[in-house]
C-alpha cells in the first residue's frame, strides 16, 4: 500500500501512520532505519525529505522533550508542523498562529491536554518567545491552549484611567484570540479530514 497523503500532509498523520504500520518500538529506532521502514511499509522508492522531515518531527515529539524544554527543538517542530522547510542550522521565527497551531497539535498528538489546556510544562525560554511574539501584535492574552504563557496578572499598557482605551485595548485582546481561535480550528477540520481518511484505510485507529 503506497502512502495515500501527500508532502503537505499533517506530522500527526504521518507519525500515526507510521506507528501503525511500524510498531511502538519504531520510536526507538535511528532516523535512517526509521526511513527506511516507512519506504518498505509504503513501497516508496524514496521518501522526499519534507515527508520525512515531517515523520522525524512526529518522533521527536514523541520520543522526547526537546520540543517542550528546547527552544530551537520548539521553533524547528513549529515550523515543520506548520508545512515549512526544516533548516539544519537555522532557529526559525515563527508566528504567533504558528506557534498556537504547534502547541495544540503536540498536546493531541501527545496526549498532554486536559479541559483544553497543556498539561505538560513549557521551558522558560519558549514561554517568553510567545509572550513577545505576542507583543509584537499587541498580544497580551491568549487562548486557552496557549494560557501557560499569560502573566498572572495580564499586564495592560498605562491608560492614564481612560476607560474607553480600556475597553479598545480589550477588544482588540478579544478579536486576535478569536482570529488565533479561527486560524487552529481551520488547521482541526483539515486535521481531521486526513486522519478519517487514514482511518478508513485502517493506517490510524
Amino acid at each position: 500500500m503506497s502512502f495515500p497523503l501527500s508532502n503537505h500532509c499533517f506530522v500527526s498523520s504521518v507519525t500515526l501512520a507510521a506507528i501503525r504500520q511500524l510498531g511502538m518500538e519504531s520510536l526507538e529506532w535511528d532516523p535512517e532505519i526509521l526511513m527506511e521502514g516507512f519506504e518498505t511499509a509504503f513501497g516508496m522508492k524514496k521518501m522526499s525529505q519534507k515527508l520525512f522531515d515531517k515523520l522525524n518531527c512526529g518522533y521527536m515529539m514523541l520520543g522526547t522533550d526537546a520540543f517542550t524544554q528546547t527552544i530551537e527543538g520548539f521553533l524547528s517542530a513549529t515550523a515543520v508542523m506548520n508545512d515549512r522547510a526544516f533548516e539544519e542550522d537555522t532557529v526559525p521565527y515563527c508566528s504567533l498562529e504558528e506557534c498556537a497551531w504547534s502547541v495544540w497539535e503536540y498536546c493531541n498528538l501527545v496526549g498532554d491536554i486536559k479541559d483544553g489546556q497543556p498539561t505538560i510544562e513549557f521551558h522558560p525560554d519558549i514561554i517568553k518567545y510567545i509572550q513577545e511574539v505576542g507583543k509584537v501584535n499587541g498580544v497580551s492574552r491568549f487562548p486557552i491552549w496557549l494560557s501557560f504563557a499569560n502573566d498572572d496578572p495580564t499586564p495592560y499598557p498605562d491608560m492614564s484611567g481612560d476607560d474607553s482605551q480600556f475597553e479598545m485595548y480589550n477588544l482588540r485582546q478579544d478579536e486576535y484570540i478569536a482570529q488565533l481561535n479561527s486560524f487552529v480550528t481551520s488547521k482541526q477540520d483539515e486535521l481531521t479530514a486526513e486522519l478519517q481518511k487514514l482511518e478508513k484505510l485502517r493506517l490510524v485507529g
